[in-house]
């Protein structure tokens, strides 16, 4: 399939101009508009349907470009371009699922109002829909401050899309203010996502990976680490989710060591291990050991959680680590020989300090030492008797410590 429009395409008698960051479906809408036909008849006269334009496929995006008289990269760059059931490419990034197709259109409504303030048109046929406005893990307009608010619902696609006949009912309320919200000072984290979005990867930790998994790990890991503050991070309202993907962002920039030292600090001030690592870090275990198993743009995420996991929890074989059984067990807490070997943790205790096994200051659930270099250890503090010789021993004699 040829990727360049027909060459007899004559720009249209009446355009518009194209929007900083604006769809290719809202400049079809807004130019179909502006010639007095609607979407699906433009189409159907230039054999680009208005589908194919919300598809981001290029042949129709290069002749929408060439009847509108606008750059076609910059229009294909800020539209979701469909890949497969799953999966769409936007500015160079594949994001997944409803990440960028969402039922909800959001957008920034002093935008929308200066769209209309600066042109003689009618407002529906001004206020043009951004392309980052269409990423889940955006919250903020970087120009505005303003948060980006739920515009409407629809989950027909093409009635979701044709922009003009939506803000036909919304342009009134939007002129009036009606949409407006208070305004916030952004984030670090919003304006990364934003300068990812325009500029493409920088060199910091985070720009190593995928858009889409490195913003969803932020909101993962952020989650996670409000347990430190809020008992239930699940009762933060939606519009203020932002808070949690700056969180885990402030930690996940600085990289792998500090995410590890993040983790360590939460599962041993909210958990013993005895509950295991799914109930310390509920969502971002779950996410990553069972939605995102066999992505492989989460697959670091996923190696730093369970090498941690691995280094710092007494596993034991039987227990289940993302998924996977456990065949052999790494380390030991004072809770868990002392369960295998029958030795009383009090003495057990007081061994393992003496041989500078683990610290004084680690409470017994959290005491952990090398299961394998002190098996022999382990192993030769219970003394095994004939059975002749048990009558009247006490459960201490028969222990060599």
């Amino acid at each position: 399939m040829t990727t360049e429009p027909p060459t007899q395409i004559v720009p249209l008698p009446l355009s518009v101009p194209l929007a900083e960051r604006e769809t290719g479906f809202s400049f079809m809408s807004r130019l179909a508009a502006r010639n007095g036909v609607s979407s699906r008849l433009l189409g159907l006269n230039y054999d680009m349907p208005f589908k194919s334009v919300v598809d981001g496929e290029i042949t129709a995006i290069r002749t929408l470009s060439a009847l509108g008289s606008v750059n076609p990269e910059q229009v294909a760059k800020w539209t979701a371009s469909h890949r497969n059931r799953s999966s769409h490419r936007l500015c160079g990034e594949t994001f997944h699922g409803m990440s960028v197709r969402n039922p909800v259109i959001k957008g920034c409504p002093l935008c929308l109002k200066e769209d209309a303030q600066d042109h003689t048109r009618p407002p529906e046929q001004a206020m043009a829909l951004r392309g980052h406005w269409m990423v889940k893990h955006v919250f903020l307009c970087m120009k505005h401050r303003h948060p980006l608010v739920p515009l409407w619902r629809e989950s027909n696609l093409i009635l979701r899309y044709d922009t003009s006949q939506r803000f036909t009912d919304h342009a009134a309320a939007l002129v009036q203010g009606d949409f407006d919200q208070e305004t916030r000072e952004f984030t670090d984290y919003d304006q990364w996502i934003d300068n990812r979005l325009e500029n493409g990867r920088a060199d910091g930790w985070l720009d190593q990976h995928p858009l889409h998994a490195g913003a969803t790990f932020c909101f993962l890991l952020g989650y996670a680490l409000l347990r430190l503050e809020i008992s239930a991070p699940s009762s933060i309202p939606r519009e203020d989710r932002w808070a949690i993907y700056q969180t885990g962002y402030e930690v996940a920039r600085k990289g792998e060591s500090a995410i590890r030292k993040s983790l360590q600090k939460l599962q041993q001030r909210t958990a013993t291990p005895q509950q295991g690592p799914k109930a310390t870090f509920p969502l971002l275990y779950e996410r990553l050991a069972h939605d995102y198993a066999t992505d492989p743009d989460f697959m670091p995420f996923r190696d730093i959680l369970r090498s941690h996991i691995l280094e710092t929890w007494p596993l034991g074989v039987g227990d289940e680590l993302m998924g996977d059984p456990v065949e052999r067990r790494q380390l030991h807490s004072v809770i868990t020989a002392s369960k295998e070997t029958g030795v009383d943790q009090r003495r057990l205790r007081k061994l393992l300090e003496a041989r500078k096994l683990i610290s004084p200051e680690q409470p017994d659930a959290w005491a952990l030492f090398d299961a394998e270099d002190t098996s022999h250890l382990l192993a030769s503090l219970v003394t095994y008797l004939p059975a002749k010789n048990i009558r009247g021993k006490t459960l201490h004699d028969t222990v060599a410590v």
